[in-house]
Protein backbone atom coordinates (compact mmCIF):
# COMPACT_ATOMS: atom_id res chain seq x y z
CA UNK A 1 0.00 0.00 0.00
CA UNK A 2 2.80 2.43 0.91
CA UNK A 3 4.59 1.82 -2.41
CA UNK A 4 1.37 2.90 -3.99
CA UNK A 5 0.96 6.08 -2.56
CA UNK A 6 4.55 6.91 -3.01
CA UNK A 7 3.93 5.94 -6.92
CA UNK A 8 1.08 8.12 -7.17
CA UNK A 9 2.41 11.00 -5.40
CA UNK A 10 5.35 10.20 -7.93
CA UNK A 11 2.79 10.57 -10.94
CA UNK A 12 1.20 13.68 -9.79
CA UNK A 13 4.40 15.57 -9.50
CA UNK A 14 5.61 14.55 -12.99
CA UNK A 15 2.45 14.95 -14.49
CA UNK A 16 2.52 18.65 -12.81
CA UNK A 17 5.70 19.59 -13.40
CA UNK A 18 5.58 21.17 -16.91
CA UNK A 19 2.44 23.20 -15.24
CA UNK A 20 4.82 24.71 -11.98
CA UNK A 21 7.34 25.21 -13.95
CA UNK A 22 5.51 27.71 -16.41
CA UNK A 23 3.92 29.43 -13.30
CA UNK A 24 7.37 30.04 -12.42
CA UNK A 25 8.57 30.69 -15.59
CA UNK A 26 5.72 33.28 -16.08
CA UNK A 27 6.59 35.10 -12.39
CA UNK A 28 10.34 36.21 -13.70
CA UNK A 29 9.12 37.55 -16.88
CA UNK A 30 9.59 41.17 -17.45
CA UNK A 31 5.91 41.88 -17.46
CA UNK A 32 4.88 40.11 -14.52
CA UNK A 33 7.77 41.86 -12.29
CA UNK A 34 6.68 45.50 -13.83
CA UNK A 35 3.03 43.89 -12.44
CA UNK A 36 4.49 43.35 -9.54
CA UNK A 37 6.06 47.06 -8.81
CA UNK A 38 3.33 48.46 -9.68
CA UNK A 39 1.16 46.71 -7.13
CA UNK A 40 3.90 47.97 -4.41
CA UNK A 41 3.33 51.37 -5.84
CA UNK A 42 0.45 51.44 -5.42
CA UNK A 43 0.65 49.51 -1.84
CA UNK A 44 2.99 52.55 -1.09
CA UNK A 45 -0.31 55.36 -2.59
CA UNK A 46 -2.48 53.64 -0.40
CA UNK A 47 -0.32 54.18 2.77
CA UNK A 48 0.37 57.46 2.03
CA UNK A 49 -3.37 58.55 1.44
CA UNK A 50 -4.09 56.74 4.83
CA UNK A 51 -1.28 58.88 6.38
CA UNK A 52 -2.74 61.77 5.19
CA UNK A 53 0.24 62.39 2.91
CA UNK A 54 -2.02 63.42 0.26
CA UNK A 55 0.65 64.70 -2.35
CA UNK A 56 2.97 62.08 -1.68
CA UNK A 57 -0.05 59.84 -2.69
CA UNK A 58 -0.99 62.05 -5.51
CA UNK A 59 2.17 61.94 -7.52
CA UNK A 60 2.27 57.97 -6.87
CA UNK A 61 -1.03 57.64 -8.45
CA UNK A 62 -0.80 60.22 -10.74
CA UNK A 63 1.98 58.30 -12.57
CA UNK A 64 0.21 54.93 -11.94
CA UNK A 65 -2.56 56.16 -14.24
CA UNK A 66 -0.61 57.08 -16.43
CA UNK A 67 0.94 53.32 -17.20
CA UNK A 68 -2.38 51.56 -16.08
CA UNK A 69 -5.30 53.51 -16.21
CA UNK A 70 -7.23 51.09 -13.59
CA UNK A 71 -10.15 51.69 -11.56
CA UNK A 72 -8.71 51.70 -8.23
CA UNK A 73 -5.42 54.17 -9.93
CA UNK A 74 -8.05 56.37 -10.88
CA UNK A 75 -9.98 56.45 -7.62
CA UNK A 76 -7.40 57.07 -5.67
CA UNK A 77 -6.10 59.41 -7.83
CA UNK A 78 -9.37 61.77 -7.31
CA UNK A 79 -9.71 61.53 -3.96
CA UNK A 80 -6.03 62.87 -3.46
CA UNK A 81 -7.05 65.91 -5.79
CA UNK A 82 -10.08 65.91 -3.15
CA UNK A 83 -8.46 66.31 -0.38
CA UNK A 84 -6.15 68.77 -1.87
CA UNK A 85 -9.12 70.78 -2.48
CA UNK A 86 -7.73 70.50 -6.43
CA UNK A 87 -11.27 70.65 -7.56
CA UNK A 88 -10.61 71.79 -11.27
CA UNK A 89 -8.20 69.27 -11.50
CA UNK A 90 -10.48 66.71 -10.56
CA UNK A 91 -12.94 67.94 -12.49
CA UNK A 92 -11.14 67.48 -15.58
Amino acid sequence: MRILKCMIIILLLLTGAPQLHAQIEMRSSPAAKQVEKNRERQRLGIQYYQNREFEKALEIFTALYDEDPSHINYTYYLYALTELQQYREAES
